[in-house]
């Protein structure tokens, strides 16, 4: 509608002059976050208050950030992720990296996705208690990718290094 052309716009002129984005790269990526991520033309400030916060308090750019989200929010999203925890993966990759929002992007969707469709994945996580899978209404379901990276997490500094490593190389693959 007329409503949520405005809206959209808005919120790009907005995004825009709080970042080093172009009003062009502004509102494809504001439009492609809100497609990934189901939000609506109204509620677009939403993400450009998320990445404005973000990028005021950590060593990443608004630019990675929305590059990052244009990137792997379709896949995030598929995996159960929201476009907060995918935020706060690309500032913890963005900020030791500096890398482009691309290549964190593409390498947050390679990631995402391997965490569950690839055995080898799914064997290294299990081998430390992380299971990839829950029991649901319908007997065992599929955890969302963001749970199972919490689980992760939470005993990741109990794992030695190497073990970190194999984890690490395992997940991402060797090029991510």
């Amino acid at each position: 509608t007329e409503a949520q052309l405005l809206a959209v716009n808005k919120t790009a002129v907005i995004m825009s002059n709080v970042s080093e984005l172009s009003l062009e790269q502004a509102s494809n990526d504001l439009v492609g976050t809100m497609n990934a991520f189901n939000i609506k033309a109204e509620e677009s400030i939403h993400i450009v208050d998320a990445l404005n916060e973000v990028d005021n308090n950590y060593a990443v750019s608004t630019m990675q950030l929305s590059g990052a989200l244009s990137k792997a929010g379709a896949t995030a999203k598929t995996f159960g992720l929201t476009m907060e925890e995918v935020l706060g993966h690309t500032t913890a990759i963005g900020a030791v990296t500096m890398e482009s929002g691309d290549i964190i992007g593409n390498s947050l969707k390679t990631i995402y996705s391997r965490i569950t469709t690839m055995q080898p994945s799914i064997d290294i996580l299990d081998s430390v208690g992380v299971s990839i899978r829950q029991m649901g209404e319908n007997g065992m379901e599929m955890r969302n990718v963001g749970d199972i990276l919490g689980d992760l997490s939470g005993k990741w500094g109990d794992l030695s290094a190497e073990q970190q490593q194999n984890i690490g190389v395992t997940i991402a693959g060797r090029n991510q």
